[in-house]
């Protein structure tokens, strides 16, 4: 992925990261919510944090509120630190007629029926999770449309225990797979298997960013 922000009087900047597995840990709608959320909350997935903070910081540097994109990073940083961040969000929600309650209770949003587990099969670490099946993965749950015409279930998705590099031993959950059709949960949680590695080695290169441009 690159992420690219710019402004007139100053030069354009990307964000250069990784697309070998999902950012995150979260696919789909209210799951995807609830991640940021906690993000917000300085709590979320490293990879994503870390993220976001960069692409923040290239924005307020861009919007010439910082020297540099490294103040504006930790200006950013700080923002999530000091709760701030936090604050404009339950701004931005009451300000268009959202419930700010889903903050605090991430409950009130969709909850889905059904859900699978993807278990590992055998001790190592995960090689690799393809990014594209794990999107179709998602679009099996009824997280996403294969049609335009189709309807989207907000609590369906897949949310990512274990990522790229991490260490399981077998047994352990892999990933958690959400809907409210267990067919189509099924069908996900087939897609999900064939998308994921497991090899005795651990992966050389698992950094998310791989270069900023200024």
């Amino acid at each position: 992925m690159i992420a690219i922000a710019k402004r007139l009087n100053r030069k354009v900047s990307a964000v250069i990261t990784s697309m070998e597995q999902p950012l995150g840990n979260a696919i789909g709608n209210a799951l995807e919510v609830e991640e940021a959320i906690d993000v917000l909350k300085n709590r979320g997935p490293e990879d994503i944090t870390q993220l976001c903070i960069a692409l923040c910081g290239m924005m307020i540097y861009m919007g010439e509120k910082a020297s540099s994109p490294e103040e504006g990073m930790q200006k950013a940083r700080t923002a999530l630190e000091d709760g701030s961040a936090l604050a404009k969000f339950r701004d931005l929600i009451e300000g268009q007629g959202g419930d700010p309650a889903i903050i605090d209770d991430p409950s009130l949003m969709p909850q889905a029926e059904f859900c699978m587990e993807l278990k590992a099969w055998e001790d190592g670490y995960i090689e690799a999770i393809d990014a594209m099946r794990i999107g179709l993965a998602s679009q099996h749950t009824g997280a996403g449309r294969e049609r335009k015409d189709d309807a989207i279930d907000m609590s369906a998705g897949i949310i990512l225990c274990k990522k790229r590099g991490d260490h399981v031993i077998s047994g352990e959950t892999i990933c958690k797979i959400y809907g409210n059709d267990i067919k189509k949960v099924e069908k996900a949680l087939e897609e999900v298997t064939n998308s994921v590695r497991i090899s005795v080695k651990k992966p050389d290169d698992i950094s998310l960013i791989k270069k900023i441009i200024d």
